[in-house]
């Protein structure tokens, strides 16, 4: 554990843990994955349109990395249009589940357990990073972290998509709300960032993007969410 600010701990050891037990639930529920096949074919327009942004109409042979990839769901989704995927999680629940799926469906793509805070992969190699509802899960300076390794494995003219909570919380959640740091805290943890649109799009301008674009959108649950565009220049 380590502070963010008075009377608010990060536990890193507890997220590997915690999600492990949440996937072993959603498969005993019988259900496909994590999100719903509503909430995975709009993450894939999402990357669809930003691919249209850069004029690449053609997902074939682009090297895509989704950032906490999870049950696979996505990613799996993103291969059967074309696109090169690689996944990383660091529950390794998720990413055999996510290996399962893949053998099922006869897709070839590369999962592996890892950490989005040092990703194992060499500088430059990726034409499309996807952050689907990762970093609203990372806190503090951590942030730092990801946004450096993810401008560090994107390719020159490369995109970041970014889609994360953002704004107030849900009235359920409003007692949870830490205003100071922006983050819904439990028992003295920090478990979610939802910062400001405009700040987060500041925070990965500073991590050396360009912002190409940016809007927020109510989702199915009735959250709001960033969905935005950067680019490596």
């Amino acid at each position: 554990m380590r502070k963010i600010c008075p009377g608010i701990l990060m536990l890193h050891t507890d997220y590997q843990g915690i999600h492990e037990q949440r996937y072993k639930q959603i498969r005993r529920d019988g259900r496909s994955g994590w999100s719903s096949d509503s909430a995975v074919q709009g993450m894939c327009d999402i990357v669809e349109e930003g691919q249209n942004k850069l004029k690449i109409t053609r997902p074939g042979h682009v090297k895509l990395l989704e950032l906490g990839c999870g049950d696979g769901s996505v990613s799996l989704a993103l291969a059967r249009m074309g696109y090169e995927v690689s996944g990383i999680d660091i529950v390794p629940m998720a990413i055999s589940w996510a290996e399962e799926k893949a053998q099922l469906q006869s897709l070839d793509l590369s999962f592996q357990v890892g950490s989005v805070l040092n990703l194992p992969f060499s500088d430059n190699c990726f034409d499309l990073v996807l952050d689907a509802d990762c970093s609203h899960c990372i806190i503090g300076v951590d942030r730092g972290l990801f946004l450096a390794n993810a401008f560090r494995v994107l390719k020159k003219g490369g995109l970041f998509v970014m889609v994360a909570l953002c704004g107030e919380p849900e009235p359920e959640l409003a007692k949870y709300f830490h205003r100071e740091s922006r983050c819904l805290v439990r028992d003295g943890v920090a478990a979610r960032y939802l910062g400001l649109p405009e700040s987060i799009c500041k925070e990965v301008e500073s991590a050396g993007f360009h912002v190409m674009d940016w809007r927020v959108e109510d989702f199915e649950d009735h959250h709001k969410e960033l969905i935005a565009y950067f680019l490596k220049l």
